[in-house]
């Protein structure tokens, strides 16, 4: 990274919420704020866009408890260079008492992640080679599945996520939600989640675009880009012991770039998006 660039950074992260340098306790254990298709790297509107989102992460009150991350973290090729603008970002979200987690997309680069983040190496990984996580609340859980297929665009699971996500999901008595960058129809799980009585649904990222939908009879969410393109934003997830709320906070639209002069059918967009939600009725026993 260029001194200039890490200065950017620098100046950026630390423009944050001063309370964010300690662990908050008043973090709702029931609030999810769910970012996607981040595409951060040391110079460009993309990491300016993130910044802003992160600040007004830390000014939530009360706080999320969880920060999920459905892929794309990195810009296009996962350079290390692209994680050590993300990771002083990621540091301050921790310090405010927010956990965090996430989906790896098309554009990210396993070994140069966790060369940047180490601390994220599972010791024992639930699937071996993959990034395969579960975020735990009280009222529902959300498995997040790896689907980067390295040098590719399309998403897959592998046979040994799959047999694993079948077997975790016979052991489930609490509703959760599962996802991966890519979208249900490319990672082909609908047959897995429609065995369970306790999936809710499916999340992912990869189309920048917010759209809700039946799939395969599974509930489906496409979620925002944060600052890249398409439409520009990210998701608030209320959750309740019956129902989960996904509320679309709608900042922009543009394509391929930002303008100074938004086109009127951007300005459309936002207009028809903004105030969208996605309830999802909760398995119950």
């Amino acid at each position: 990274m260029l001194r200039r660039d890490f200065i950017k950074v620098l100046a950026a992260a630390t423009a944050l919420p001063s309370f964010a340098m300690g662990k908050s306790s008043s973090a709702d254990p029931n609030r999810i704020v769910i970012f996607s298709d981040t595409h951060v790297h040391p110079d460009g509107y993309q990491t300016d866009a993130f910044a802003a989102r992160i600040k007004t992460l830390l000014a939530m009150d009360p706080l999320p408890a969880h920060l999920l991350l459905y892929g794309d973290f990195a810009y296009l090729f996962g350079k290390e260079e692209d994680y050590k603008t993300l990771r002083p970002f990621m540091e301050q979200v921790e310090k405010a008492g927010i956990q965090w987690d996430l989906s790896f997309g098309n554009h990210d680069r396993r070994e140069a992640f966790f060369k940047i983040f180490p601390e994220r190496v599972q010791e024992k990984p639930n699937v071996p080679g993959k990034y395969v996580s579960i975020v735990k609340t009280q009222y529902a859980d959300f498995i997040m599945l790896d689907s980067l297929v390295e040098g590719k665009v399309p998403g897959a699971v592998d046979d040994t996520q799959k047999k694993w996500l079948a077997d975790t999901l016979k052991g489930y008595s609490k509703p959760v939600f599962t996802g991966s960058h890519h979208p249900l129809h490319e990672v082909g799980i609908a047959d897995i989640l429609n065995s369970s009585k306790w999936s809710a649904g499916y999340i992912h990222g990869h189309n920048h675009y917010w759209k809700t939908s039946v799939e395969s009879n599974i509930q489906t969410l496409c979620l925002p880009s944060t600052g890249h393109w398409g439409d520009i934003g990210y998701t608030v997830l209320d959750l309740s012991e019956k129902e989960a709320v996904f509320s679309l906070k709608m900042l922009d639209f543009y394509y391929p770039k930002p303008a100074e002069s938004p086109r009127p059918e951007w300005i459309a967009e936002i207009e028809k998006k903004t105030g969208s939600t996605f309830k999802v009725s909760l398995p119950v026993k």
